[in-house]
């Protein structure tokens, strides 16, 4: 449940005019927005607010897995607490350990993480998702691929997120 001064603080960043752009660019989908200048956790919270302003998922191009990592406790957790979305349904690709020319094995807790998270986005169950570019390759196919058991034409991925540096 959420206290409701806690939602009015919350309802002040959503009368920004930066914010409100924003958001209806997203709904209108017309392509990606570059977000900067701002710190991590005044990012994670802008993607919960748009993700809820938009409803639509929202695939999140972060640097590297390292910012990747960071990134995803505290928007599971600012969509909790916004109630934005289910806290599962925010999915983090993690990167591989190894390439597959290296001639080395992959670490099977990585495997396994892997596999779980594009199997959440294959089925249709991450509404926001944390990726570094360098995995696209692997996602794209991914996430326009959907089995007609699993088909759902509101869960593709409709609005792409850029989290600048800055």
């Amino acid at each position: 449940m959420l206290l409701p001064f806690v939602r009015e603080v919350f309802a002040d960043v959503e009368t920004l005019p930066a914010f409100r752009r924003a958001a209806s660019h997203l709904r209108e989908g017309t392509g990606r927005i570059r977000l900067s200048g701002l710190t991590p956790t005044a990012k994670a919270l802008l993607l919960a607010l748009l993700h809820q302003a938009s409803r639509r998922p929202l695939l999140v191009v972060v640097p590297d897995n390292k910012a990747a990592e960071e990134l995803s406790p505290m928007l599971r957790s600012l969509v909790e607490l916004t109630g934005a979305l289910d806290p599962e349904s925010v999915v983090e690709v993690p990167g591989r350990d190894v390439l597959p020319f290296q001639n080395q094995s992959a670490h099977p807790e990585i495997q396994e993480a892997r596999a779980a998270a594009l199997w959440r986005i294959a089925t249709g169950n991450a509404s926001i998702v944390v990726a570094p570019p360098r995995h696209f390759p692997h996602l794209i196919p991914l996430i326009a691929y959907r089995p007609p058991s699993l088909s759902h034409p509101s869960r593709t991925l409709g609005a792409r997120v850029l989290l600048g540096s800055s």
